[in-house]
């Protein structure tokens, strides 16, 4: 399931079911994400889905990986109900703090947890056009180096230091 650019993706769709379908999926990987492990019950009540159609996306998710059963859950009266987290190599997030002198780069699993060592350049943060292709040539090998495939990878937070002109587009 193609996490990155969610209109690209929808725009080659070509009903109003396999849209639905789709967003329900990034629902769902949003409540595995913020979370944890969870019921398709549990799920369904959060999510704001019904039941059987939870069941389906999340078979359609164990199927393309980017959900697995991790056990099963206390019962309330009855069968335990299956676990559902997010596959270990569901998504990766990458974070690149920009400090004054320095940048930093580490790419974080979707359970939050780092699975590259962080690596940390010099780097006199300015507002030169050079400053900006050298972050983005050092990002670019940093993730070239790390081997995850870039549709795994779903977003880039970057943190600066200062204040930001948001109408002159300069920090």
């Amino acid at each position: 399931m193609n996490l990155i650019n969610p209109q690209a993706v929808i725009d080659q769709m070509d009903g109003v079911v396999e849209i639905k379908s789709y967003l329900n999926k990034i629902k769902i990987i949003k409540n595995l994400y913020l979370k944890g492990a969870n019921t398709a019950s549990e799920i369904c009540t959060e999510v704001g889905i019904s039941l059987p159609t939870v069941n389906s996306l999340l078979s359609d998710l164990m199927s393309s990986g980017e959900v697995i059963k991790q056990g099963r859950a206390e019962s309330q009266g009855g069968r335990k109900p299956d676990l559902y987290r997010l596959a270990e190599d569901a998504f990766y997030v990458l974070s690149v703090d920009l400090s004054k002198f320095t940048i930093n780069l580490c790419l974080y699993s979707c359970h939050n947890q780092p699975i590259t060592e962080k690596e940390c350049h010099k780097l006199v943060l300015n507002n030169e056009r050079e400053t900006f292709d050298r972050i983005a040539d050092l990002t670019e090998a940093y993730l070239q180096k790390s081997g995850i495939p870039s549709e795994k990878i779903i977003a880039i937070g970057i943190s600066m230091p200062g204040l930001v002109d948001a109408v002159g587009g300069v920090n």
